[in-house]
């Protein structure tokens, strides 16, 4: 896939996304982060969504690819050790926790 076709992916997710219809842009931005798996906001959309279908195992995959600042907040940090609560990983859950915990 070339790399004006992987634009396109991302633009028609952004479409879903606007028109409220995240299964349908979930569904091609995980297409898009298989050719561009650096994209943290893509990333960290995909997870949210996927968190709140209580779909974990999936959640955890895309938490894992969010970096930088965005990865560092309390509400990320909670909602990725939750998910992996969710699934028994109480190694990364406790990990996840105490990182925004006093």
């Amino acid at each position: 896939m070339n790399d004006k076709a992987v634009d396109e992916l991302k633009a028609l997710g952004d479409l879903y996304a606007q028109q409220a219809k995240p299964s349908q842009a979930v569904g091609v931005y995980k297409k898009y982060l298989t050719k561009k798996p650096g994209d943290s906001h893509i990333a960290k959309y995909v997870a949210e969504y996927e968190y709140s279908q209580k779909n974990y195992d999936e959640a955890i995959v895309y938490f894992a690819k969010v970096a930088g600042e965005q990865a560092r907040g309390a509400d990320f940090l909670f909602k990725y050790g939750q998910a992996c609560y969710s699934v028994k990983d109480f190694k990364k859950a406790r990990k996840s926790f105490s990182s925004f915990l006093p």
